[in-house]
């Protein structure tokens, strides 16, 4: 897996920067999800 990472890297260096605002865009976005475990353990530290 690490190999296709490193590829998949070069690639995105070949990107004009406007397409790599927009391919990180979207990977943060897919990061942006809500987890009902860790927010159930966020609102017991609240």
């Amino acid at each position: 897996m690490l190999e296709t990472h490193k590829q998949v890297f070069k690639e995105v260096l070949t990107l004009p920067p406007m397409e790599k605002i927009d391919l990180v865009d979207q990977i943060l976005a897919s990061l942006d999800r809500h987890d009902k475990e860790i927010d159930a353990l966020w609102s017991q530290e609240l």
